[in-house]
């Protein structure tokens, strides 16, 4: 049937940091259409061609689930196919994404513990719209029940390894780390992880 959910055809739906608009994601895009993936990269409010701006922190979510219900439903995407990828700022709406929908699978690059946990580090790669909003990724992550792997560099210097630490230590004391996967990337840095020859190792496992 024309208008019915395809079983086959199979999506990564990027989430992408703070530096950079859809059109500089080629290299990215070649990661997962190299292993038969298609790509949906969503532009944020603000960012790219994307007008508008971003005035919630409940509408940046919403922002999110609208575009992920628009692959699943208008473009036929079967959920158990899609995989839900999120990289630094992005990090905290793929997490709270897969913890509302049922996705194949959740990757996480550079993820942060929350907002206010980076504003407290005083940070400046922060968008000026996240200031005042918590995104408390390790929070989401806790209601999440995909199966989800989180990589993170240890030589990190915009969001440092510790994040990743203290994500641990929060799923660990709410129960929750049966469906996750942990992956350091020795001498790894904050930028194009996507090129990481264990990040590209593992992403092809993953997949």
């Amino acid at each position: 049937m024309e208008n019915s959910i395809s079983e086959t055809k199979k999506l990564v739906f990027y989430l992408h940091g703070n530096v950079g608009a859809v059109s500089s994601w080629k290299s990215v895009a070649d990661v997962y259409t190299g292993l038969g993936y298609d790509l949906f990269i969503l532009d944020y409010r603000g960012y790219g061609k994307s007008e508008g701006e971003i005035h919630s922190q409940e509408q940046f979510f919403s922002d999110v689930q609208t575009a992920y219900n628009f692959v699943r439903k208008e473009k036929k995407y079967d959920e158990k196919n899609i995989v839900v990828v999120g990289y630094s700022v992005g990090t905290a709406s793929a997490a709270l994404l897969a913890s509302q929908n049922n996705p194949k699978a959740l990757i996480l690059q550079a993820p942060y513990f929350s907002i206010t946990d980076m504003t407290q580090r005083t940070y400046p790669f922060l968008p000026t719209f996240l200031l005042k909003y918590e995104f408390r990724t390790a929070e989401f992550l806790s209601k999440t029940n995909v199966p989800t792997t989180i990589f993170h560099g240890t030589n990190d210097r915009v969001i440092p390894y510790e994040s990743l630490e203290m994500i641990k230590e929060y799923l660990v004391k709410n129960n929750k780390l049966d469906n996750f996967n942990f992956i350091t990337l020795q001498n790894q840095g904050h930028g194009a992880i996507h090129r990481n020859p264990v990040f590209l190792r593992k992403i092809k496992e993953i997949l």
